[in-house]
C-alpha cells in the first residue's frame, strides 16, 4: 500500500507540474501577445521565480525526483514571463528590490543546509504574496493579461495537492493548500466579472 501510494503521488506530481506548467506558458504567451502586464503582479511571478528554484534545491536535499521535476520545470517558464512584465510594464524600484532579496534568500538557500527550513517558510509566505493576484484584477478592474487558463490549471494542480495533503495527513500542505485554492477562486471569480473590460488590450 505504501509503495502504491508513493507511486500514485510521483506520477500525480509529474501530471499536474505539467498542467500547471501548461498554464504558466500561456500566462507568458498573454503577456507577449497582448504585449501588456496589465493586472500582472510583477512581485508574485518573482516569488513565484525563485520558490520553485527552492523546491527544486529542496527535492535534491530529500532525494525527491518529483519536487525536482516540479522545480526544474516551473522556474524556467517564469523567467520569460519576467522579461515581459519587465519590458511591457516596468518593474517599480520596490520590484526591483524584492527581485534582488529573492535571488540573495535562494543563494543563501543553495550554501547552507536549511533547505526544508526554507521550503516551508516560502510556502507559507506565498498565501500573503499570492492575495496580489486578485487584488491587482480588483484594482484595476480589468483581468488585463491574466490568463485564466493559468488559473484554472493552478486551482486544479492545487486541489491535488489538498487530496495529497488529506491523504497523508499532512498539516502544513492541507493548511496552505486550502488556502491557496481559496485565493485562486476567488481570482478566477474576479477574472470573469472584469474580463468585459479588456477588450481594448
Amino acid at each position: 500500500m505504501g509503495l502504491n501510494a508513493l507511486t500514485i503521488s510521483f506520477f500525480g506530481t509529474i501530471l499536474f507540474t505539467l498542467i500547471e506548467a501548461w498554464g504558466a506558458w500561456d500566462q507568458k504567451k498573454e503577456i507577449w501577445r497582448k504585449k501588456s502586464g496589465v493586472s500582472v503582479p510583477v512581485s508574485l511571478f518573482i516569488f513565484n521565480l525563485f520558490i520553485f528554484a527552492v523546491i527544486f534545491t529542496y527535492g535534491i536535499s530529500i532525494n525527491s525526483l518529483a519536487l525536482m521535476f516540479s522545480g526544474a520545470v516551473m522556474a524556467p517558464i517564469h523567467i520569460p514571463i519576467l522579461i515581459g512584465l519587465y519590458r511591457f510594464k516596468g518593474f517599480s524600484s520596490q520590484e526591483k528590490i524584492f527581485f534582488w532579496a529573492m535571488l540573495l534568500i535562494f543563494l543563501v538557500d543553495v550554501l547552507l543546509p536549511y533547505k526544508a527550513f526554507f521550503f516551508f517558510s516560502l510556502s507559507l509566505i506565498y498565501i500573503g504574496v499570492a492575495i496580489l493576484q486578485p487584488y491587482e484584477i480588483w484594482k484595476e478592474k480589468s483581468s488585463g493579461a491574466v490568463s485564466v487558463k493559468m488559473l484554472w490549471s493552478y486551482w486544479v494542480g492545487t486541489t491535488f495537492w489538498i487530496i495529497y495533503g488529506f491523504s497523508f495527513n499532512n498539516l502544513p500542505l492541507k493548511i496552505t493548500s486550502s488556502l491557496y485554492l481559496l485565493v485562486t477562486t476567488v481570482t478566477i471569480i474576479l477574472w470573469y466579472k472584469y474580463r468585459s473590460r479588456t477588450q481594448h488590450l
